[in-house]
């Protein structure tokens, strides 16, 4: 028998197809090209080599959606086929209609159209009035009396047009699942996800109606979903008599349970309601928090899915599930820790590639001084802590007066916090010493008490059984240590020469320097410490079997290298893939966008402030060179003055001598006169008075 099975890229797909090649061959469609080779090698990896096929398998079993014609082709030689109306509504009518032209499928016998769709078609189904007090909810055989809210009529009409096509020779069935949770697709993430990223923050619960997430919401697993679809796939179509089942679990749990579950297993265990207004805006915002307002309650008694044995995941549901089904979600979404330890000697860049990291990945930076900080901020604490803080706060201001037994309690309350376990942290120049590691990240089995044969050091006097109970020691020691989510998964260690590390605490002013510990007499005791304990790398690589990235800083310019600082912290930081995190968020990309636009428009008033005072300067130097070139020529004029003046002297002397005489006594007998013709008169004056000189 071969199963078509309408979507392979899905969760629910590849479930589906995952039970069904136990018995039969499984083709079907995906939604890319590239997904076709990766399908393809699954489906392989299904089957069981005992697995014996009576049809012969086809040459393509795995199509992209959008090529009609070979989807066709597969429906048609296909003896069942499964379509989900929630993956594409459009598609199933169109499915069923190349599959009913197909006529008889490949083994020759009646055919099964299975779409599975959604108990979100009975959302406005109402309940009986009066309320009987043995009423426990809606029979499956009520179904014709479902009522759908408009957003969800879509949904009922295909699922009418599927049960409908129902005549000899085929059979359709409508499987109308719960609301679906497990993996990575399902109408729960919404809440998984702001529960996983915003961990130390009360959880929402969206609640839109005003019932406060009172309401009843039916449930089904994808996992025990594709179970049923693949049982009622594979079963024989004339064994049942029903063509429409409910697919839900037996809880009866509300959205408020779910989010409490849900915040108690990746939040800080609290919740918050929502006003009105909040809850609409919400609901415009996020439309996948729709189906969630659903308030529906099934009787499944005598209903099809008791008929049918199934080796339930979640039966119970997802709140009596939450643990198993976070670590689904967290897996399915490639949700990783990213925890991060950067280490060096004092000055060689710990803080700043640590911020750097931090701001990067979205993860908390961790130092000795923040953590203090917000430890003290915390309102309230265990009473076993209670004693810490008075300590911490104690030396608050020298922190490295506290003992490693306090500091190792204020690291690993941290650590244990929702959000470094969640989303990992970035710790900046801690661990210093190797058991200062031990107890923050491993847990030691405890010692047992020396036994007979042994002295009081635990040595055994033979050597060669003291070798072999060493190792078992070492065996039992490993098999017995309790996981630890603390364990970091990335060390980087920055190392460089005393002379340069000197030289950049030498670049900081005295006060800088007290106050982040770079003076002469810390410089010297950091330094030394670290040096001490150089056996910390191997620590790591020995213990966590972690591979540590350790850089040799040869230079000043080295820290802008790209080939030999940045490029390889990146590749580190990345091995296995860029961890994922949800990061950035649009309200972070609108903030990233805010800040660039601000950066900007900075930038502009800068170069526009910056070309004013080149212009103005350019102004000023203009007119300071005309005053100058004016001064210049004022001077020069006044020199030409001079010279003028000093040349003229002997020459007025002469004048005064022998011109000017005769010339004021012409001029005053003109005026004495006073002829008709002054100028005339004047120049015989001048000649006759000329001939009487040289007379």
């Amino acid at each position: 028998m071969r199963v078509f099975v309408g979507n392979l890229s899905s969760v629910l797909g590849m479930e589906m197809a995952k039970q069904i090649s136990q018995t039969c061959q499984v083709v079907g469609a995906v939604e890319t090209l590239k997904q076709t080779q990766v399908v393809k090698k699954r489906l392989a990896e299904f089957k069981p080599p005992e697995r014996q096929d009576d049809d012969k398998p086809v040459e393509t079993p795995v199509v992209v959606y959008s090529d009609k014609h070979n989807v066709h082709t597969l429906l048609k030689r296909s003896d069942v086929a499964i379509y989900s109306i929630l993956d594409d509504p459009d598609g199933v009518v169109d499915a069923l209609q190349a599959f009913e032209d197909g006529g008889a499928g490949e083994s020759g016998g009646e055919k099964l159209f299975v779409a599975i769709s959604s108990v979100l078609t009975w959302a406005k189904t109402p309940n009986p009035t009066p309320l009987p007090k043995e009423w426990r909810g809606h029979k499956e055989e009520m179904f014709k009396q479902r009522k759908p809210a408009r957003k969800y009529a879509e949904y009922k009409a295909i699922e009418t047009q599927v049960l409908s096509a129902r005549r000899e020779g085929l059979k359709t069935l409508v499987v109308a699942a719960g609301l679906i949770y497990g993996g990575a697709q399902s109408h729960f993430h919404a809440i998984l996800r702001d529960a996983w990223m915003y961990p130390n923050k009360d959880l929402i619960v969206p609640s839109v109606g005003g019932l406060k997430g009172a309401n009843v919401l039916p449930m089904i697993s994808v996992y025990d979903l594709a179970k049923i679809a693949a049982n009622v796939a594979l079963a024989s179509p004339a064994s049942s008599g029903t063509n429409y089942m409910l697919a839900v679990d037996q809880s009866q749990s509300t959205l408020r349970d779910v989010c409490l579950a849900i915040s108690q297993a990746l939040g800080n265990g609290n919740l918050r309601d929502v006003e009105a207004a909040e809850a609409d805006e919400l609901a415009v915002k996020d439309k996948s928090l729709t189906p969630l307002q659903l308030d529906l309650r099934f009787d499944l008694t005598g209903a099809a899915l008791e008929t049918i044995e199934i080796d339930w995941h979640f039966q119970q549901g997802m709140v009596a599930n939450m643990a198993v089904l976070t670590q689904d979600y967290l897996q399915s979404m490639d949700l990783r820790p990213l925890r991060v330890v950067v280490l060096g000697p004092p000055r060689v860049g710990k803080t700043y590639l640590a911020s750097s990291l931090a701001k990067t990945y979205y993860l908390p930076h961790l130092t000795a001084a923040s953590m203090a900080d917000e430890f003290l901020a915390t309102p309230k604490l265990d009473d076993a802590l209670v004693e810490v803080r008075d300590q911490v706060k104690a030396c608050r201001l020298n922190l490295n007066e506290l003992s490693d037994a306090v500091l190792t309690q204020l690291v690993r309350w941290k650590l244990a916090s929702p959000v470094c376990r969640n989303q990992g942290y970035v710790l900046d120049g801690l661990p210093i010493t190797i058991d200062q590691a031990k107890a923050f990240f491993f847990v030691e089995p405890k010692v047992a008490a020396p036994t007979e044969g042994q002295d009081g050091e635990g040595k055994a006097d033979d050597n060669t059984e003291e070798k072999e109970g060493d190792e078992n020691n070492a065996a039992a020691k490993k098999a017995s240590a309790p996981p630890n989510l603390f364990v970091p998964n990335r060390v980087i260690v920055l190392n460089a020469t005393k002379a340069l590390l000197e030289a950049r605490a030498q670049q900081l002013s005295q006060e800088e320097a007290d106050k982040t510990g770079n003076n002469a007499v810390e410089f010297a005791r950091r330094y030394d410490l670290f040096r001490k304990n150089d056996g910390l790398v191997n620590h790591f690589e020995k213990e966590n079997d972690l591979e540590v990235l350790e850089l040799e800083l040869e230079g000043e310019e080295m820290y802008a290298s790209k080939k030999d600082y940045l490029d390889p912290i990146a590749k580190y930081m990345e091995q296995g893939g860029k961890p994922f995190n949800f990061h950035p968020t649009k309200e972070e990309l609108l903030e990233q966008q805010k800040e660039l636009e601000k950066q900007l428009a900075e930038e502009a008033k800068a170069e526009e402030k910056r070309q004013a005072d080149a212009l103005e300067k350019e102004a000023a130097e203009k007119q300071k060179r005309v005053l100058s070139e004016k001064s210049r020529l004022e001077v020069i004029q006044r020199e030409e003055m001079d010279i003028l003046e000093a040349r003229s002297k002997p020459l007025r002397a002469y004048l005064m001598e022998t011109v000017i005489p005769a010339l004021t006594e012409g001029m005053l007998e003109v005026v004495k006169v006073q002829p008709e013709d002054p100028i005339d008169y004047l120049a015989d004056f001048l000649f006759k008075k000329g001939q009487d000189l040289v007379g």
